[in-house]
């Protein structure tokens, strides 16, 4: 027999005192109604955000934004929106070209207006240009186009 077997467990509230036992008890509770209320809103702003993609994209592309009721649940990013628009126009009619966005169009303008600015090189000629360089503006023409170096 050990030194335990005459613990009461009837009596354990007794022991401990049973205003601790209530006390953690209402605490948990309080902390269970916390978590289901954070549950509940992070809920709600998931529901918010992704009606807010997806009216956003359907706008965006010209698309009445009634459509959004017929898009599934599992459907939340920008890209997948416009992927299931995609895949789904004839079915509502619309003919849903993709828009290149804003910033799109200007890096592709940069990159065309490079291509304007350099002067064409053969690849072989141009390592015997920068050897044969003797100032800093000439092998910025040569590397750069211009006198200047690089231009932002």
């Amino acid at each position: 027999m050990s030194e335990y077997d005459d613990f009461d467990v009837d009596n354990l509230d007794d022991d401990l005192g049973t205003d601790v036992v209530r006390q953690l008890r209402k605490a948990y509770k309080a902390k269970q109604k916390e978590i289901e209320a954070l549950r509940k809103q992070v809920e709600e702003m998931s529901t918010a955000t992704r009606r807010s993609v997806v009216e956003g994209v359907l706008t965006e592309q010209g698309v009445d934004a009634r459509i959004s009721k017929f898009i599934p649940e599992s459907v939340t990013t920008a890209d997948e929106v416009s992927a299931w628009l995609s895949e789904n126009a004839e079915l509502f009619g619309l003919s849903v070209q993709p828009q290149e966005s804003p910033e799109e169009v200007k890096a592709a303008s940069r990159i065309a207006s490079i291509g304007e600015m350099a002067a064409p090189a053969d690849s072989g000629d141009v390592l015997s240009r920068i050897n044969s360089a003797t100032s800093p503006e000439e092998l910025n023409e040569i590397l750069f186009g211009n006198s200047m170096g690089p231009v932002k």
